[in-house]
């Protein structure tokens, strides 16, 4: 289906939270989101926290021996040029990690790997109807689409020696994501001089719905002297299977006979994803900077099981972020308050999206228990996307707690 056509909504809507990424490819990346990675330029490595460790980067994860249970979530806004503000809340991770051995890891976590979300309504112009064997006809279009994968990560962590360190992530992606498309056709019909109703003549509804399943394995490294720390890793799908089962219905009898169901398939191999390189330079034990930068491909699948292409295509991002520790031993709760600020550029011939980043964390229980917060500013702008330049506000917040369950 044409996606202009689709976009092209002059008249009254009906909608659901989308933004320039939830209606395209496979949608949004939402993978492991947290606020202190965030609120330093959408860091992927690094967190700025006292022990150093960062949810989202793996080889972090067996610098403490205790227990940790961790979740976030968001509230977000955004608005385009052509549409009034949406809000949406979001729950990012659910993650838990344990110590086994000497300075080794292993963590369990479930996230939102993609996301697809949208809802419009065209209900045609007066202008646009028709006649047709003597009545006036008119056509509504009706377009929805939510789902997306969801991501199991098995993690594991370990201290090479006293400055390297390993990670390795085996993500199993499931989910499913259903399309429906309805046409209704209405006949128009008139009460008095300015009072119209409407009857259903029929409906013709196109329902698709896709399941999925994935292996992508993401190994990564840390290097660490005392005044700075470079990360890297890389991505991997080893396989992505899709299932796609195409249903038409209709409430017209002189159709009937076309209604009908179509199942297809398709599996992807081998793909190097992302590709990311990353330096912490400490500018003194309580402060720093971090610059980062990434190339983040997408997933290989026929174009038939993408929605609306993957316009957004292969892009290059870059990170920059600064953090600060002030200790406040003095209370007897509070620990620890990190400031956080940075910025972020990700670009590709079609896609541009830039923005600001400003958080805190609260490390409190002798710095076993973390409270973070943070938030972006941005803007996305596309070369072909009707929808097109859109402002976007995100609040994250997540917890943190400690304790040693094994001795």
């Amino acid at each position: 289906m044409n996606f202009k056509l689709i976009l092209l909504i002059l008249l009254s809507f009906t909608y659901s939270y989308f933004n320039t990424e939830t209606i395209q490819g496979f949608g949004e990346n939402r993978n492991m989101e947290d606020p202190a990675s965030l609120s330093m330029g959408n860091s992927w490595y690094f967190s700025g926290q006292k022990n150093g460790i960062s949810t989202k980067f793996t080889p972090t994860y067996w610098k403490t021996d205790l227990s940790q249970i961790s979740s976030s979530f968001s509230i977000r806004n955004n608005k385009f040029e052509k549409y009034p503000n949406q809000s949406q809340q979001l729950l990012n991770y659910l993650h838990f990690q344990f110590p086994f051995g000497k300075k080794k890891s292993f963590a369990f976590s479930l996230s939102p790997s993609t996301r697809i979300n949208y809802h419009f309504s065209d209900e045609g112009q007066d202008s646009e109807n028709m006649v047709f064997i003597d009545q006036v006809i008119n056509s509504n279009q009706i377009y929805y689409g939510s789902g997306g994968i969801t991501d199991m990560i098995l993690s594991y962590s370990a201290a090479v020696n006293d400055a390297f360190s390993i990670g390795v992530n085996w993500n199993v992606g499931f989910g499913s994501f259903t399309k429906i498309d309805t046409i209704e056709i209405n006949n128009i019909i008139s009460e008095s001089y300015d009072q119209y109703n409407s009857n259903n003549i029929f409906t013709d509804i196109y329902q698709t719905r896709s399941t999925y399943n994935s292996n992508t394995f993401i190994i990564s490294g840390l290097y660490s002297e005392s005044d700075i720390e470079i990360a890297s890793s890389l991505t991997l799908d080893l396989n992505m299977k899709i299932n796609q089962k195409k249903d038409f219905f209709s409430n017209n009898n002189n159709y009937t006979e076309f209604l009908s169901t179509i199942s297809n398939s398709s599996e992807s191999g081998l793909n190097l994803r992302e590709i990311g390189l990353g330096i912490n330079y400490k500018l003194s034990k309580s402060s720093g900077c971090i610059l980062e930068i990434h190339k983040n491909g997408k997933r290989k699948i026929e174009n038939e099981f993408v929605l609306f292409g993957d316009l957004k295509d292969e892009t290059h991002s870059f990170h920059i972020g600064t953090y600060k520790r002030i200790q406040t031993n003095n209370l007897k709760v509070l620990n620890t308050l990190v400031l956080r600020s940075g910025a972020y550029i990700e670009k590709s011939n079609n896609f541009l999206d830039l923005g600001l980043t400003l958080g805190s964390g609260f490390e409190y229980f002798n710095n076993t228990s973390i409270i973070n917060i943070g938030c972006k500013f941005g803007l996305k702008k596309t070369n072909t996307f009707i929808v097109n330049n859109e402002s976007y506000f995100e609040f994250i917040i997540s917890f943190t707690s400690s304790d040693k369950w094994f001795k």
